[in-house]
């Protein structure tokens, strides 16, 4: 039996559908003395895109600066812990 344009067609599409990625936007807004970051991403899962948000948060309130451990971890307590 030789393929049709329609069983061409049905397995393209099946093809395209399996290729799709599902990935949502995700927005996390995280706040350190009175200062607001808000990171989007488009993920496949919240917890892909907040461990993205999470690293980018953290970069951003270090701002390249050498920490004390003190800010070190105050940094990471508002990064673990967004804002709804």
């Amino acid at each position: 039996m030789r393929p049709t344009k329609f069983h061409l067609t049905v397995l393209l599409v099946v093809l395209g559908i399996s290729n799709m990625s599902w990935a949502k936007p995700y927005v996390f807004t995280f706040k350190m003395s009175g200062e607001t970051f808000e990171y989007k991403k488009d993920a496949d899962s919240k917890d892909e895109a907040f461990e993205y948000a999470a690293k980018a948060c953290y970069q951003h309130f270090k701002g390249g600066k050498k920490l004390t451990e003190s800010k070190g971890l105050d940094i990471i307590d508002v990064c673990a812990n967004p804002k709804a």
